[in-house]
């Protein structure tokens, strides 16, 4: 395409409908599209030739091949040329033993450092200690309690957020599991890797979920409507907390009736 496009521009040169500058432009859109098509395309070749995902396939139960790998923004500097495509082929989720726990509370400083920026300036949320530290208060408990378990995510195999999972309800209902923090350092985000986590994380622990969102993460709130109906089959309700015990949206589902290649 890109030599015809050339021609195109060059005859448009030559008859005197257009000038050098506006010609140079649209080739270097021209090169700029190209080369974007050309990056997508190498991706989807990557993908596994088959819909079905690494566990079916006797790997490891941790590997997801995410069936559409994320494919992240081009990054153009002066020259078209260097324009960048990143592809994450992995996403794995790891159970964090008690021996490991000073990953998740580091991780934790991240990530309440993330929160504070929606903290109101009044409130006592978003403070660290005198010591320059944020506290989170019950972090031993996910090693300690039943139905309580940390795990870290990885994107092809290097450390890249984490997620606790709990069974504290914020509507007061029984269930099975409750998504208590989920957090995807910065470096990698809007690459598709918080949707494939959560799809590991769904598939691997089927029941009865809920999602709880503050109510003042608005982005949080966009990003869980649109993964969790990407990631179970079923119907995902959403409910309004009482404002006491939870302020903010719930997202609720039963994934249990889902046959899982996971397990």
């Amino acid at each position: 395409r890109l030599p015809q496009r050339l021609r195109r521009i060059n005859s448009s040169r030559e008859s005197g409908d257009g000038d050098p500058t506006r010609a140079a432009f649209f080739l270097a859109v021209a090169a700029a599209e190209e080369l974007y098509r050309k990056a997508l395309g190498i991706a989807e070749e990557r993908r596994p030739s088959s819909g079905n995902c690494a566990p079916c396939s006797g790997q490891s139960p941790w590997l997801y091949w995410g069936w559409a790998p994320a494919v992240g923004p081009g990054r153009l500097s002066g020259d078209v040329r260097s324009m960048e495509i990143t592809v994450i082929d992995f996403v794995t989720l790891t159970e964090v033993p008690v021996s490991r726990k000073h990953v998740i509370a580091n991780l934790i400083q991240l990530y309440k450092y993330d929160f504070s920026e929606f903290a109101d300036i009044k409130s006592p949320y978003g403070e660290v200690g005198s010591d320059g530290r944020y506290t989170y208060d019950g972090l031993d408990s996910y090693w300690h309690e039943e139905g309580r378990f940390a795990l870290t995510t990885h994107a092809d195999g290097r450390l890249a957020g984490f997620t606790l999972v709990n069974r504290w309800s914020a509507l007061n209902r029984q269930l099975d599991h409750s998504v208590g923090e989920f957090f995807v350092l910065r470096k990698y985000r809007r690459l598709g890797i918080g949707s494939r986590a959560a799809k590991i994380l769904f598939e691997r622990w089927p029941g009865r979920w809920e999602v709880g969102v503050a109510g003042y993460n608005k982005p949080a709130l966009s990003f869980w409507q649109k993964a969790i109906p990407a990631a179970v089959d079923g119907d995902v309700e959403e409910c309004a907390g009482d404002g006491k015990r939870w302020a903010g949206p719930v997202l609720c589902f039963d994934n249990r009736g889902r046959k899982s290649c996971l397990g």
